[in-house]
């Protein structure tokens, strides 16, 4: 009946022809999004500007010290907060912020107001206005339309006095209690410190200064992984959460983290939480989401924007953001959900109660697939390319237009999305240079004969280097190519061609022989084992402080043993294990309980 109705309403009507597709068009927004985030990342402006070239890159053939350098990109240590129902992000180096009003699509804003090139900015919004601070600055910056990029100094009057705060005012964190008071905290690899501010009296101090949290050698996760016997406890950011206040802090574990503090006072009284590290993502593509900021969304749901610290083939300080879904349990324990943390999420149009919904249920399809390419350049071999790891890739041996790079699935899946990972190796470029966008075309074939347009970009201005494609309508296909037509900087190159979806036979198996061994030594430290699943592509062990609570977890591809020496060796834990493939997850039904 309706086909009969739409046919009738075409023939009288022939222009809707020529409409009425684009309506269907115009009707598809994107609802999903995939780590690390899909923003303008800025190349550093000044590759050769740090000192230590131990920190340097360690590409073949590249000596820093001569003053030869691989481009990199930089964007680390968010802010978010939500200013007018609209959300913004701030992050370190990125030569401006972005705004966006939905999560998903992002536009760059620049300005010459802002102290854009320091650490970690902080943000906090009182009343009609958003202020910015950042490190190592004296002003307080002000606005009442951010993107206008128009700011003004809020403390003019009063600025900070650098020279009698302890060295090291870095780190900042601005936050407002939900009394109208103004706090600042701060601190860089030393204890975190806090004061409150007058907002109506040019922001000028109330009370001392007070250190606020100190890391303890005790608890694990403050330290592993230091080169130097000084622990590690950096970028403060705080949340109230039904009357207690909520100290985030980034340090180190297996990988960098975000650590969480709980007290009644803003200024004192805090304890370390049971639930640590609340923010921790040691495996998969996207690793080491610390140095964070917490914000609700315009429905009341919880997120964590963190730094991803990777990748680090070109520079320790080439990093990127992430953003997970967050929240509080019934108990106030305050937890980050990187459960699939690298994969699609949904962002969502309403509340939602279990983060975990937000996971669409997408697997990676592409990992460790035949690969073809037009070219490869030496070491930069094609398997890299989907080999899941942000700190290799694959470089074609030109920019040149007609570069391709080609994936077989093995048997047709259904495609949902893709994201398309450029490394820009030889690059040279700085700064935000005008350089176009990355443009492209992705294709989908069955025999290789054929191809079929998946995405086309060709025509693609904006500067996307870790683009993120939801697809419209679903295609089954086996092969997946992607055909180079312009990049902004070096070489076709790709960290990783990641193509989502499903498809062939279920597991409908549990993981086998599970076991967990506990260091005698060091009760920091678990060895867990288990049986591999011939049918699997991987494993995502999940596990926690109680069986209600495992918001911790790990994931695994083909290895069948995992080693984790971040717990507390005072805590009980509790672990299950999730078996994965192209048709789904396969979630562990048995719970397995560590003393």
């Amino acid at each position: 009946m309706k086909t009969i109705f739409f046919d009738s309403i075409l023939k009288k009507n022939k222009w809707l022809f020529f409409i009425f597709p684009m309506m269907l068009q115009a009707q598809f927004k994107p609802a999903t999004y995939c780590n690390p985030m899909n923003i303008s990342y800025r190349f550093s402006i000044d590759p050769l500007a740090y000192k230590d070239y131990s920190w340097g890159a360690k590409m073949p053939g590249r000596d820093m010290k001569k003053g030869e350098y691989d481009s990199f990109r930089e964007a680390a240590d968010p802010t978010m907060v939500v200013f007018k129902n609209e959300y913004y992000l701030f992050a370190s180096k990125s030569g401006g912020y972005w705004v966006s009003k939905d999560l998903l699509k992002w536009d760059f804003i620049t300005t010459n107001d802002l102290p854009l090139e320091a650490y970690a900015p902080t943000a906090v919004v009182i009343g009609d206005s958003l202020y910015f601070a950042t490190t190592d600055c004296k002003w307080i910056y002000k606005t009442d339309d951010p993107k206008k990029g128009k700011w003004t100094i809020a403390n003019e009057s009063n600025p900070f006095p650098l020279d009698i705060w302890p060295k090291g005012f870095q780190d900042l964190c601005l936050f407002l209690d939900d009394d109208q008071r103004l706090y600042l905290y701060y601190g860089c690899v030393r204890p975190t410190m806090g004061v409150e501010l007058d907002v109506k009296n040019g922001f000028k101090t109330i009370g001392e200064l007070k250190e606020i949290h100190a890391p303890s050698t005790k608890y694990a996760w403050n330290n592993i992984g230091l080169k130097s016997t000084n622990m590690l406890v950096e970028g403060p950011w705080m949340t109230k959460h039904n009357g207690k206040y909520y100290l985030q802090y980034a340090t180190f574990a297996d990988s960098y983290v975000d650590g969480v503090c709980v007290s009644d006072n803003p200024l004192s009284g805090f304890e370390v939480a049971q639930s640590n590290p609340f923010s921790e993502k040691a495996k998969g593509f996207v690793t080491g989401i610390g140095h964070g900021s917490t914000f609700s969304d315009n429905f009341s749901n919880y997120w964590h924007v963190t730094c991803v610290h990777s990748p680090i083939i070109k520079h320790n300080f080439e990093r990127r953001l992430g953003m997970f879904p967050a929240g509080f349990d019934k108990d106030g324990v305050l937890f980050c959900d990187s459960y699939f943390g690298d994969y699609p999420h949904i962002i969502p149009k309403k509340e939602v109660k279990n983060s975990k919904s937000l996971f669409t249920g997408w697997v990676l399809l592409s990992y460790k697939k035949p690969t073809e390419t037009s070219s490869s350049m030496g070491d930069f071999k094609s398997e890299k390319a989907v080999d899941e790891n942000l700190r290799t890739y694959w470089s074609a041996e030109t920019a040149n237009k007609g570069e391709w790079f080609s994936v077989d699935l093995l048997q047709p899946l259904t495609i949902r999305a893709v994201q398309i990972n450029f490394a820009e190796h030889l690059g040279k470029a700085k700064g935000r240079a005008d350089l176009g966008g990355f443009q492209y075309v992705v294709e989908y074939s069955n025999d290789k004969l054929k191809w079929d347009t998946l995405i086309d970009k060709s025509n693609n201005k904006e500067d996307l280097s870790h683009d993120y494609v939801e697809i419209e309508k679903a295609v089954k296909a086996r092969y997946v190519r992607i055909t180079n037509i312009h990049v902004p900087d070096g070489m076709f190159a790709l960290y990783d061609f990641r193509v989502f979806g499903n498809g062939g036979k279920k597991l409908n198996q549990q993981a086998k022989d599970f076991s967990i061994v506990r260091d005698a030594a060091n009760g920091n430290k678990v060895k867990l084992n288990w049986s591999k699943i011939p049918t699997a592509i991987g494993y995502n062990i999940r596990y926690g402080v109680a069986k209600d609570k495992m918001y911790m977890n790990r994931m695994v591809y083909s290895n069948t043993s995992l080693d984790i020496n971040d717990l507390n060796s005072k805590s009980k834990y509790y672990f299950s294990i999730d078996v994965f493939n192209e048709a789904g997850v396969e979630r562990g039904k048995e719970i397995y309980e560590l003393k």
